[in-house]
């Protein structure tokens, strides 16, 4: 127990601590109170394991210790939220050569040159939706435009949102866009956002749960988004079928860009660079891999590839193609 300065008002330091969890205002009171104990050194015996109760009843905990505290903490649902640089560049990915163009395009009018929609009058910047099958590199897509614009990147895992902030999701969400406002240029990455941004056949979204409020608060955050702030904002799904239309609406992610199933001449790049250290340099043998997985993604093929480390043969390969192709078939059947 420690005792409270006049200046301390709890309700403030409450309105303050917006997505705190208990464990959270727990670790920043302590901070407060070790922070007034700093301050009371002076007057302390440092060569005695007790404090005098003396010292001890005059310790009191202030305003100040409170605003310093909170100056060093951050909830720790922010503290899942990190602000990278991207190594990722177009290089890294094989194929998908429209699509990077297209991309390309967009980073550099949205990022690098934001100037230029002041120019015609246009404040609101325009996001995009990636959507297509898992594993088809719409992570490694926005990672890379991050990096040939040289912006900051913070990914969101919209499913963990759900998981995290339960309580005070409104202003976690706003936390998240000023974190990426801070961070500019910044490429703001929502991956999964068919888990709260479904459509609801034309209902009204009351706002009544979790996903609800993440949802309308995401909304409201894209729409005060201007493009002198400099966040670009990318959202990824794989049910494009499912996406609720509020969401797509002009400038907020009205560009849509299907990322496909890499084509025959994609799986041979994805393959020749997955095998590059080992010996399966025969474009014979890579185009037959290429044959046999027509419609496999470049994270299966990354499976497929990870069994032939030690020993290279045709009919292991053939092993691994089968091996893995029962277990996307048995991930797909209904349980």
């Amino acid at each position: 127990n420690v005792t409270l300065a006049d200046d301390v008002n709890l309700v403030q330091i409450g309105n303050e601590t917006h997505g705190y969890v208990g464990a959270d205002l727990a670790s920043l009171c302590s901070e407060a109170a070790l922070q007034q104990i700093r301050e009371k050194m002076d007057v302390m015996d440092l060569q005695n394991d007790t404090i005098n109760v003396e010292v001890l009843n005059a310790l009191v905990v202030t305003k100040e210790n409170f605003q310093f505290a909170l100056n060093q903490s951050k909830p720790s649902a922010l503290r899942e939220i990190l602000v990278e640089k991207p190594r990722t560049t177009w290089e890294h990915i094989h194929g998908l050569e429209n699509i990077k163009h297209e991309l390309q395009e967009l980073i550099e009018y949205n990022v690098v040159y934001p100037y230029r929609f002041l120019r015609f009058d246009k404040t609101s910047l325009s996001g995009v939706l990636l959507y297509g099958p898992s594993g088809c590199g719409k992570t490694l897509l926005a990672k890379a435009m991050a990096n040939e614009c040289d912006a900051n990147f913070i990914l969101v895992k919209v499913p963990e949102l759900l998981t995290m902030w339960l309580e005070e999701s409104e202003a976690n969400v706003r936390d998240v866009f000023d974190k990426a406002r801070q961070a500019a240029p910044c490429v703001l990455f929502f991956d999964g956002l068919d888990s709260i941004a479904k459509s609801r056949g034309g209902s009204a979204r009351d706002g009544g749960d979790a996903a609800d409020r993440i949802y309308n608060q995401i909304l409201t955050e894209m729409d005060g988004m201007r493009a002198k702030n400099n966040v670009f904002i990318i959202g990824a799904t794989t049910r494009r079928f499912i996406i609720d239309s509020a969401i797509l609406q002009p400038g907020r992610l009205d560009r849509l860009i299907y990322i496909q199933l890499p084509d025959d001449k994609s799986r041979m790049a994805i393959l020749k660079a997955l095998l590059t250290e080992l010996p399966v340099a025969e474009n014979s043998l890579l185009s037959l891999l290429a044959n046999k997985t027509k419609d496999f993604s470049g994270t299966v093929l990354t499976k497929i590839c990870q069994p032939t480390v030690l020993e290279i043969r045709p009919n292991h390969f053939e092993e691994a193609i089968n091996y893995i192709q029962r277990l996307e078939n048995e991930r797909d059947i209904p349980k």
